[in-house]
């Protein structure tokens, strides 16, 4: 015959509590990252409108002409 063992678990309301305010929260993290991705990806537009045409592209000098020779 076996002895059954009780043991006592750690724990109780609070830790319940803690974990479902940490939940909440966590949420409310998410929701807020979220909402401003796709802030961003809706006015992409004024983003990329506001930069500088000069200063976003470097120059480039292009290769000389070339001149066929005469045959």
């Amino acid at each position: 015959m076996t002895k059954k063992i009780h043991r006592k678990q750690k724990g109780g309301s609070e830790d319940i509590v803690k974990a479902s305010v940490d939940l909440v929260s966590s949420m409310v993290t998410l929701g807020k990252s979220i909402f401003t991705e796709i802030y961003s990806i809706t006015n992409i537009q004024n983003d990329i409108n506001n930069v500088s045409r000069d200063t976003s592209i470097p120059p480039i000098n292009s290769p000389p002409k070339f001149n066929a020779p005469n045959l």
